[in-house]
């Protein structure tokens, strides 16, 4: 009979006060047992010892706006740093060009952290990013970060826009033409024309219903018809999702101005007279926004 080199009690399980418990364990098995834990739990910490190295040591790249909401005639300020970069290696702030949103180098960066004051850019949403290379070769790059770039858009554009969107409406025009009337002494250049009803039940002439919306403020413009009473009014007035109403009145004669902040989400432009349904009320507006068409 073969004798083998050593002995062993095979493992079995018994019932005892309804739990179940190991009988016996021979002590070659735990000596394997423990040798193969010993290898893996050395092969694990050595894993784990590795990926903390690359995760806390390894390359990386940050970027952060001063102001990442602001004018187009404002040149933004940016604070980047960089760290873990073997010798020799650069930085260049890259951001995205054109409808494919191509990634290309903007500027060249001063050592490895800093600000620095770049070019100003149009109207539009912009992203960026800081690149790190050498001799050439990108080693890595920063999350992106988005740049809200606000301008200048007449009420027109959006009543343009509406033809090709149809979360836009704007009322009440002449084919978005503007035209002119004497309010008072004054010539008033108007887009919308409204005779509209009293204070308790508004008429709305502009409607941006999109989710998302990319005007920050609404400056309106308004007047009331030389022939209205002249204890009369009229009312302008924007309501938002998110937000009390804004409005305010104008009398007879008169041009008035309004200055109201919108908060990214769908917005109304309502129309009103003390006198409804009898006197004209002639508005136009601009907006400050960062896409042409108010939308987000």
């Amino acid at each position: 009979m073969t004798t083998t080199p050593y002995s062993c009690t095979i493992i079995s399980l018994a019932k005892e006060d309804g739990m179940s418990r190991f009988h016996r364990a021979g002590p070659a098995i735990f000596a394997v047992a423990a040798a193969a834990a010993l290898v893996l739990g050395s092969a694990s910490s050595a894993a784990a010892s590795d990926h903390g190295a690359r995760k806390g040591h390894g390359p990386a790249a940050s970027l952060s706006f001063k102001h990442n909401r602001i004018s187009s005639s404002t040149k933004p300020v940016i604070e980047y740093k960089a760290s873990g970069l073997p010798a020799g290696a650069k930085l260049e702030l890259q951001r995205t060009f054109g409808t494919a949103k191509v990634w290309k180098d903007v500027t060249w960066l001063k050592g490895h952290n800093g600000t620095k004051t770049i070019a100003s850019v149009r109207l539009g949403l912009y992203s960026y990013r800081i690149k790190v290379y050498k001799q050439h070769k990108n080693i890595v790059f920063s999350p992106a970060k988005a740049l809200y770039s606000y301008g200048r858009i007449q009420l027109a554009s959006l009543c343009n826009a509406q033809y090709n969107h149809s979360s836009i409406d704007v009322y009440d025009t002449n084919n978005c033409d503007t035209q002119t009337v004497q309010v008072g002494g004054n010539i008033f250049t108007y887009l919308i024309e409204d005779t509209p009803p009293g204070w308790t039940s508004t008429d709305t002439v502009v409607k941006v219903s999109g989710k998302s919306t990319s005007c920050r403020s609404i400056s309106i413009q308004f007047g009331l018809d030389n022939n209205a009473g002249s204890s009369d009014k009229a009312y302008v007035q924007v309501i938002q999702a998110a937000g009390n109403p804004q409005s305010t009145s104008v009398a007879e004669g008169s041009i008035g101005s309004a200055y109201f902040k919108l908060d990214g989400g769908p917005w109304y432009l309502n129309l009103a007279t003390s006198n409804a349904y009898t006197d004209n009320e002639y508005v136009n507006a601009y907006l400050s926004c960062w896409s042409p068409t108010g939308l987000g």
